[in-house]
C-alpha cells in the first residue's frame, strides 16, 4: 500500500509540475505579445506627438509671421515657387521648434518630417510627410510597417493606408536640400501597410490658408 500511495503522490505531484508550465508558458506567450502590442502603440503615439509639434509648430509661425513658413511668396502653399526655401529651417531659424525635432528615434528606425504641398485634381495642398528614411525612397519594412498602422489607427480609427487623414506615400519629389515637398504620390488602388509599397506617410492640411 506504501509503495501504490508513494507511486500515487509522484504520479500527482508530476502532473501539478506539468501544469504548472503549461500556466507559465502561456502567462509568458501572453505577457510577450501584450507587451510587444504596447511598445508598438508607446512608439506609434510618440509619432504622433512629435508630428503634432510640427503642426504646432507651423501655426504658430503663421501667427507670428502671417504666412507659413516655407512660403516665400504668402500664397498660402509652402514651397510652390520657382527655388523654394526649407519649411524646416524657416521653422527652426524662428525658434518655434527645435533642430533636435528634425527627426524622431524609433526603435531601430529614424523617422524624418518633410513639409511641402501637393497637387491633386488641380489644387494645392499643404502636406507633412513622414519617412524612416531621409530621401523617402526606401520602402517601410519590418517594424516600421507596424508603426505606421499603428500611428494610421490612432489618426483616422482605422489602418487603411489609402484614406484618411493619414496615407501612405509610395514615392514623393524632395527639394530645399530634400526638406521640402512639391509631390505626393499615393497608391493608385486601396492597399495595406503590409504590401511593402510606401516609403512613408502623408498628413494634409489647408487650414490656415489665405
Amino acid at each position: 500500500m506504501r509503495r501504490n500511495s508513494k507511486g500515487l503522490n509522484e504520479s500527482g505531484l508530476s502532473v501539478v509540475l506539468i501544469i504548472l508550465l503549461i500556466v507559465a508558458l502561456c502567462f509568458g506567450v501572453t505577457t510577450l505579445i501584450f507587451g510587444k502590442d504596447f511598445f508598438l502603440n508607446s512608439r506609434a503615439k510618440d509619432v504622433v506627438y512629435w508630428c503634432r509639434q510640427w503642426e504646432s509648430a507651423q501655426l504658430t509661425y503663421y501667427f507670428k509671421r502671417d504666412k507659413l513658413a516655407g512660403d516665400a511668396d504668402g500664397n498660402g502653399v509652402i514651397a510652390d515657387e520657382k527655388k523654394p526655401i526649407s519649411p524646416i529651417r524657416e521653422l527652426v531659424k524662428s525658434k518655434v521648434i527645435t533642430e533636435s525635432k528634425m527627426k524622431l528615434d524609433v526603435g531601430d528606425s529614424v523617422f524624418h518630417m518633410k513639409v511641402g504641398y501637393d497637387t491633386n485634381k488641380g489644387v494645392k495642398r499643404n502636406v507633412f510627410i513622414i519617412c524612416p528614411s531621409s530621401d523617402c525612397e526606401r520602402p517601410i519594412e519590418g517594424e516600421e510597417i507596424l508603426v505606421m498602422e499603428r500611428i494610421d489607427k490612432i489618426m483616422d480609427g482605422e489602418a487603411l493606408a489609402f484614406e484618411g487623414d493619414i496615407r501612405g506615400v509610395v514615392g514623393a519629389s524632395l527639394v530645399a536640400e530634400g526638406e521640402g515637398v512639391t509631390d505626393v504620390r499615393e497608391a493608385i488602388s486601396p492597399s495595406t501597410w503590409n504590401d511593402k509599397a510606401y516609403v512613408g506617410a502623408v498628413y494634409y492640411f489647408e487650414d490656415y490658408q489665405h
